[in-house]
């Protein structure tokens, strides 16, 4: 594997990649982070799914990828000074399981779901995710969301 360091839709992002992949992944989705304890909850949080799994799955093309190949996810968080959790510190690992599920959904549905109606994420098996890195990117322009960079194991 290499560290790479990547511009995605000028988000700077370290991103962690198997050697050889020729099928990376990269996607910005913006908006506010919903985490696992998310209030109001369940439909912030689904929401958010929602909309990562219909950008990955537009990125990934009309062929699911492969579940049984083992990926290397790299996160890059942004959090803006007006998102709620600014207040506290912002423990980033509850943020990391709804994104997750969006990229697995997104990477991994048949062609007859539609992201957006997509009700129930745990259906979509994230195993294969081996390696994660994550960095929390500075925010100098007030901007909420989370770069995304996926290799596959060639």
């Amino acid at each position: 594997m290499k560290l790479k360091s990547r511009k995605i839709e000028n988000w700077p992002i370290h991103s962690l990649e198997f050697e050889n992949d020729k099928s990376v992944i990269m996607a910005v989705v913006t908006g506010k982070l919903a985490n696992v304890q998310t209030k109001p909850g369940r439909k912030k949080r689904l929401l958010w799914q929602q909309k990562i799994s219909k950008v990955i799955k537009a990125k990934r093309g009309a062929t699911p990828r492969n579940k049984n190949s083992d990926y290397v996810i790299s996160l890059g968080m942004k959090f803006s000074s007006s998102h709620p959790n600014q207040k506290q510190p912002v423990d980033v690992d509850n943020f990391i399981k709804p994104i997750f599920a969006g990229i697995a959904a997104g990477l991994f549905d048949n062609n007859e779901e539609v992201p957006s109606t997509l009700e129930k994420f745990k259906d979509f098996d994230d195993s294969h995710f081996r390696y994660l890195y994550v960095e929390r990117l500075e925010n100098n322009q007030n901007e909420d969301g989370v770069a995304i960079v996926i290799s596959e194991k060639p």
